[in-house]
């Protein structure tokens, strides 16, 4: 299914710094991905449930990626991350819709982005946006610390 990644980025493994590869991998849908994905997203109030987020990468509307890393003994599973391009009049948008990491959230993040970021170069896109759901303070902040700004705050009333 092909996978586009960045030349290398630095992973914390334990208490070991190590410089790896990371690549994502266009991935079909999964009990596995369901499962971690479902964890990311808040029941209540997340933009997605896991079934809208299911039907939009089944109808090709999203793409599922596996984010893996290539250790000394081969590419080994970080976690899982759903994306889509958004087109508006500043030019193309990657949206990270969800991801899921088998391991420590933020770190994972941390050697994902790039990659993230790579792939969206790679389609056009001039900017990559996420929404984080309340009560996810290092989440924030870990995405804050790779380069993100905070340019808005969304409110939702039920109806």
């Amino acid at each position: 299914m092909g996978f586009f990644g960045c030349n290398w980025c630095g992973v914390f493994v334990g208490e070991l710094d190590v410089e790896t590869q990371v690549r994502l991998v266009k991935d079909l849908w999964s009990d596995h991905a369901e499962k971690l994905l479902s964890g990311a997203l808040d029941p209540d109030d997340s933009t997605y449930t896991i079934e809208e987020l299911k039907k939009e990468v089944q109808a090709g509307k999203s793409e599922l990626f596996r984010c893996e890393l290539l250790l000394d003994d081969g590419w080994r599973l970080l976690g899982w991350g759903v994306l889509f391009i958004e087109d508006f009049g500043g030019g193309r948008e990657c949206v990270f819709q969800a991801g899921a990491s088998l391991t420590h959230a933020v770190k994972s993040l941390k050697v994902a982005i790039p990659a993230v970021e790579e792939w969206a170069r790679s389609n056009g896109c001039v900017s990559v946006r996420t929404h984080i759901v309340r009560g996810r303070g290092s989440l924030k902040r870990a995405f804050l610390g790779v380069g993100f700004k905070e340019v808005e705050t969304v409110l939702r009333a039920k109806l």
